[in-house]
């Protein structure tokens, strides 16, 4: 949950996209600063659209844990898309367990999250 909220903190920002290593589809031009969208409304949008998280607690059903981590696969590639994750919807519902769908998940926010601060572009 908490890397979801760093997510949700650095793609939201204005000023994450001043940094031009930040691989984003979303860029007015690539290579220069800048979105042709506002970050933090485009989240907040999805935000509004998705409605409240699935809290993943130890004693959630199986339902409970899929359900988050479509939450979190729709989080980081929404429609439309900012171009900041790599996608991973199609193989969320590929995936034949919870294990797999939460590994999945926490790997390709993380490496978002790496495209986000600039540490390693996607």
């Amino acid at each position: 949950v908490s890397m979801l909220q760093q997510w949700i903190d650095l793609a939201s920002s204005s000023n994450t996209y001043n940094n031009v290593d930040v691989v984003a589809s979303a860029r007015i031009k690539k290579g220069e600063p800048g979105l042709l969208t506002d970050p933090q409304k485009h989240i907040t949008s999805v935000l509004k659209d998705l409605g409240q998280m699935p809290e993943p607690l130890p004693d959630s059903t199986s339902r409970h844990l899929h359900e988050f981590c479509f939450w979190g696969a729709a989080l980081i590639n929404p429609l439309p898309p900012l171009g900041v994750s790599l996608e991973v919807r199609g193989r969320m519902l590929e995936a034949t367990s919870i294990e797999e769908r939460l590994v999945l998940l926490e790997k390709t926010v993380s490496r978002s999250i790496q495209n986000l601060d600039g540490t390693r572009p996607l």
